[in-house]
């Protein structure tokens, strides 16, 4: 973020779920001087964006053919690939 925009991040924010909660990361964003959050479990009300926009790619994909998306798994990757770059 601070190379692409040139602004520094002031807080990051996980569902303390597990992959972000460890020692390295506690570490890296306290030398950073980041501010560092986490939502209640089973709370994904709390995070609003992210989660309408998982809401969305699930929604493309079931709009998708269902050759391309239920009956071949190997293809399920690909999907939503591309339910991403359509939506940005």
């Amino acid at each position: 973020m601070e190379l692409q925009h040139h602004n520094t991040q002031k807080a990051f924010r996980t569902d303390n779920d597990g992959e972000y909660v460890t020692n390295n990361w506690t570490r890296f964003f306290e030398s950073r001087g980041i501010i560092y959050e986490f939502t209640p479990l089973y709370s994904p009300e709390l995070n609003g964006v992210a989660e309408r926009q998982n809401r969305t790619i699930g929604e493309a994909l079931r709009a998708m053919p269902e050759s391309a998306v239920i009956y071949d798994k190997k293809l399920w990757a690909e999907a939503v690939l591309t339910s991403v770059y359509i939506k940005n």
